[in-house]
């Protein structure tokens, strides 16, 4: 009898390629071109004033971020799945050929 539960594969995947954008958008090279559409975008707001007078710690958490997403999306998408070995069940033959019989994991033929 196989396991019925779902693989989470396919969201590792979904997520790692989410992060691997998202780190693009922050990665610090592009902040010439992100930092003024930011600001325009909230131009006339405190947060504007903070981004001008804080420009070395924008600068370093963009590149925190960059680097933290860009690993671990990495990470997510290169990762192996687990092997999923079912101990002391049996292997089934009759899905191919129902006149093959069961036979034990580990035990030649």
């Amino acid at each position: 009898m196989e396991s019925k539960v779902p693989s989470k594969a396919p969201a590792r995947g979904i997520w790692g390629y989410a992060l691997l954008g998202l780190g693009f958008v922050f990665c610090p090279c592009h902040l010439p071109i992100t930092l003024p559409l930011l600001a325009a975008w909230l131009g006339g707001t405190a947060f504007t004033g903070f981004l001008n007078t804080n420009f070395a710690l924008i600068v370093a958490v963009s590149t925190v971020l960059f680097l933290g997403m860009m690993g671990i999306g990495w990470w997510m998408i290169s990762r192996q799945p687990a092997c999923e070995v079912p101990a002391g069940k049996l292997r089934s033959r009759s899905v191919v050929n129902p006149k093959i019989k069961e036979i034990p994991y580990g035990t030649k033929e």
